[in-house]
């Protein structure tokens, strides 16, 4: 049989070093065993993985998954094990990519009718169902429909009741969230619609309470669509009502994290 590429190459491989600039140094021999340079050459990679997308679990291919795991575990039973890298890469899907900030669509509260001044929860929520493509639910005009069926727009109750009428049950209430649970939920996809106490200076934060859509972040601040406009965060109220104003806003975590994490932070995550 005449020697392959591959075996003349890590014969080579073997014995670098044990000669100068490959010529002969004394005790060693001058050529290597021809049973050496007759190893079959290996499969490629791509060989290998034609035999795990054929597996179906046929009598022969178990066999053949047997006398494998056989030979492994006779040459190295390192391989085996639970901790090997290859089981833990297998075992591990990669982190599917997602922007940042997410491209979530704005809602302007203001232009929901006579009442829209208090529908910032509903507002907020519905950006994040559109932004999960719900069925029925195209602004936050539609998911109003749905909620005033079910109770007041400022309630807890009447969003949980709209949500079972729509079938959603992805979103997830919670009284007591964390900044890191928040980019967790950011850095998988998720909208989060959270509570604000957005009157009182930043020292002392107070009133009703509002909500907004986070919808990403940055090293110092959140990045949120606010369904009102943009919030005075120092001196509490608001700078501006104006429509489009609270698209994209990029609010301090050292002046929303005080009005948000207040006794914890209340807020809705929209899977």
């Amino acid at each position: 049989m005449a020697p392959t590429l591959w075996s003349q190459q890590r014969w080579r491989s073997t014995q670098k070093g044990k000669f100068g600039s490959w010529g002969l140094m004394a005790g060693f021999p001058t050529k290597p065993n021809p049973a050496f340079f007759n190893m079959p050459e290996p499969m490629l990679p791509q060989r290998f993985e034609q035999f795990f997308a054929n597996y179906t679990g046929a009598d022969h291919q178990k066999k053949a998954v047997s006398l494998l795991h056989g030979e492994i575990l006779a040459a190295n039973p390192g391989i085996l094990s639970e901790d090997a890298a290859w089981r833990k890469t297998y075992s591990t899907p990669p982190t599917p990519s997602v922007a940042n900030p997410l491209a979530v669509p704005y809602f302007w509260q203001l232009d929901n009718g006579d009442t829209g001044w208090r529908e910032c929860q509903t507002s907020s929520i519905a950006m994040g169902l559109a932004f999960k493509h719900v069925p029925g639910i195209r602004d936050d005009l539609d998911y109003l429909r749905v909620v005033r069926r079910n109770g007041d727009t400022t309630t807890r109750g009447a969003h949980m009741g709209a949500l079972e009428e729509i079938g959603y049950s992805g979103a997830e209430w919670r009284v007591n969230w964390t900044p890191e649970q928040i980019r967790s939920e950011l850095d998988r996809g998720n909208v989060v619609a959270a509570g604000v106490l957005h009157h009182g200076h930043v020292s002392a934060p107070g009133g009703g309470g509002h909500f907004i859509a986070i919808i990403g972040y940055t090293n110092t601040h959140w990045i949120c669509h606010d369904p009102y406009g943009e919030i005075n965060l120092v001196n509490g109220g608001w700078i501006t009502s104006a429509q489009g104003a609270g698209r994209s806003i990029k609010y301090s975590f050292q002046n929303l994290n005080p009005r948000l994490f207040v006794g914890g932070g209340w807020a809705w995550a929209i899977r």
